[in-house]
């Protein structure tokens, strides 16, 4: 017979062990958070708040590839395919990332992100394409012939116009690249193809009608795709950049910023295109205002938009004509800084609102008829967005690419214009713009300013590659201003680079090492800078002694930071050291105040702290 203290025990010891399930689970649930630190900002959420499984990319630490793959299978983890750089795709729950972390054999965990188009349906005015050619003033000289251009998107479909130029096609929806006939059920990237070179009826025709392109397919039918998927159309294009002839990709595409580009999975396969030689235009996002309220808000660069030797392009409103009296920085266009690393950005701005260009017949997109346009020999699509302004760019690019190649005395043997090089330019000859009161953007708005075809195309088709490093490698002087319409232009005769402006003549009057490190200027005139790699994020002074602004690797989030005389919302930044949360405003929080950083991090509240919570997509 049992007695009455031993069941009382017993009962104690149940009521103890009911609760004690709990209590572990918190705990446990704390560990995994501690443990997993090597993790972007989604990861940590995840294994914080979430057990099931989150589809994940695992980067092993350099020599430790093979072991970490073996150790996975033994562990009968869920596995799916390898990237390059040592990566390997995973869906895995928060105790086997905690497990794999403790292993010592993880360099870093990061979130397989969805990614979207970055266009916008609305009702601007269209701008007609053959418009849009004089309004980025694109010389008739250059067509962009010989130029391949990858379009990483929905596709392109096989139309008049496009398809006689496609030279290569492959899927990548399903994570093997495929090639296939061309084809875009979505209807976004043979928009954005038109844009870049189409060559249409009446006068639809794009910024270079004489590229060619290769489809890159990333995006399915709902204009969403995942970012490995990306990454492996990225990587495809570097392996087989010479046998397809890729001069220029084209990302009109992105995804929240969940970690420092120094650790983005996506933004470091933009770099290894980058340093391949080709030419990587990415747009900055749509996410500059709030879409119920209209606050403007800043800080919603989105990835890879925030790769440092990418061209990141934001939208400006060109309201249809060739003058750029009326051109503004649309409200939709994210603006900088980055995430987390605190970089200037966008590079500079393109139009973007209300485009026409080419339509894929029977996709999602050619479903609205209120986006079509019909016009003289066809029916067209109507778009907004940093997806329309990128595109412009690129084709700029094709035509600076084409320029460069027929300034070289003898055809093949000049080396090729550089990336760095393209990008540099683009921006030193981009003409700022002024909001509707007169004043000028700042750079966290318009970069640089809006890209002028002309002066680019100019000073490329100047530039002697040959010339050693240190080398005079301008053939002849520089303009310094470009006619559009029937106004003259300056050109911004400077650009920015990490959390730099530089500004002056001697930025083009030498050659550049541009590849691991960059030198212009004199020392004694302050216009030097010393760039190591491009993954290097070194801390820089923006402004004078008064007007400075320290940005970089030693920047704390907690101090306040002072912009100056050019204040736009507000005169501190304040945020957390994690990186986590930060707050734009004043210091007194008024209805400048921008948060972002909620506890699902991609979340944007503008306005006080009442005011509308506007998601990323």
């Amino acid at each position: 017979m049992t007695s009455r203290p031993r069941i009382i025990a017993l009962s104690l010891l149940l009521a103890a062990g009911l609760a004690l399930p709990m209590e572990v689970l918190a705990a446990s649930r704390q560990t995994r958070v501690e443990k997993v630190q090597r993790a972007d900002v989604a990861v940590r959420k995840h294994v914080r708040d979430n057990g099931s499984r989150l589809p994940v990319i695992v980067k092993a630490r350099p020599g430790h590839e093979l072991r970490l793959s073996q150790r996975m299978k033994h562990r009968k983890l869920r596995l799916g395919r390898k990237l390059g750089d040592g990566r390997q795709l995973a869906l895995l729950n928060g105790d086997e990332m905690a497990m794999l972390e403790a292993d010592g054999l993880i360099e870093r965990i990061s979130y397989d992100a969805p990614v979207r188009s970055m266009a916008l349906p609305d009702a601007t005015t269209a701008q007609a394409a053959s418009v849009l050619r004089a309004a980025v003033a694109a010389p008739s000289a250059y067509r962009g012939t010989g130029v391949g251009v990858g379009i990483i998107d929905s596709g392109i479909a096989p139309i008049e116009g496009l398809v006689e130029r496609i030279t290569a096609f492959y899927d990548f929806t399903t994570g093997v690249p495929l090639a296939t006939m061309p084809v875009d059920g979505y209807g976004h990237g043979t928009h954005v193809a038109g844009i870049v070179g189409g060559l249409l009826h009446d006068d639809t025709t794009g910024i270079a009608p004489g590229v060619h392109f290769i489809g890159l397919r990333v995006l399915d039918s709902t204009g969403g795709g995942v970012t490995s998927n990306v990454i492996q159309a990225l990587d495809f294009a570097v392996a087989n950049r010479a046998a397809l002839g890729i001069d220029v990709l084209n990302l009109s595409l992105g995804r929240p910023v969940y970690e420092s580009a120094a650790t983005d999975p996506l933004v470091l396969a933009v770099e290894r295109a980058v340093r391949a030689g080709i030419v990587v235009v990415v747009s900055a996002g749509n996410v500059g205002k709030n879409p119920q309220t209209g606050v403007v808000g800043y800080g919603g660069i989105t990835s890879p938009g925030n790769s440092p030797s990418a061209i990141t392009v934001g939208a400006s409103t060109a309201a249809d004509t060739a003058t750029r009296l009326d051109d503004r920085v649309s409200d939709f266009s994210s603006r900088g800084p980055t995430w987390y690393d605190g970089a200037a950005k966008p590079d500079i701005v393109a139009p973007g609102a209300g485009i026409v260009s080419a339509r894929a017949p029977l996709s999602v997109l050619d479903t609205y008829t209120a986006l079509q346009v019909v016009k003289l020999g066809g029916t067209y699509l109507r778009l907004s967005g940093t997806s329309m302004a990128a595109p412009v760019a690129a084709g700029v690019a094709a035509l600076m690419i084409e320029a460069s190649r027929a300034a070289c005395p003898v055809a093949g043997t000049c080396p090729p214009i550089s990336p760095k090089t393209v990008k540099a330019v683009m921006q030193y000859t981009a003409t700022p713009l002024k909001d509707a009161y007169g004043l000028d953007y700042n750079p966290l708005v318009q970069g640089r300013g809006e890209v002028n075809a002309a002066a680019a195309v100019s000073v490329a088709a100047s530039i002697d590659t040959r010339m050693s490093v240190g080398q005079p490698w301008l053939t002849t002087s520089l303009a310094g201003q470009t006619t559009v319409g029937l106004e003259t232009w300056a050109w911004s005769n400077g650009i920015i680079w990490g959390n730099t402006v530089l500004e002056g003549d001697l930025l083009l009057s030498n050659q550049s090492a541009w590849d691991d490190t960059i030198v212009w200027g004199t020392s004694t005139d302050l216009d030097t800078i010393v760039w190591g790699t491009s993954l290097e994020f070194d801390t820089i002074v923006w402004g004078t002694s008064v007007d400075t602004i320290v940005w970089g690797t030693n920047v704390v989030w907690d101090d306040t930071i002072v912009w100056g005389t050019t204040i736009v919302w507000g005169t501190s930044i304040v945020g957390t050291s994690d990186g986590d949360t930060i707050v734009w405003g004043t210091t007194d929080f008024d209805s400048d105040t921008i948060v972002w950083g909620t506890t699902d991090f991609d979340t944007i509240v503008w306005g006080t702290s009442v005011g509308v919570v506007s998601t990323m997509y």
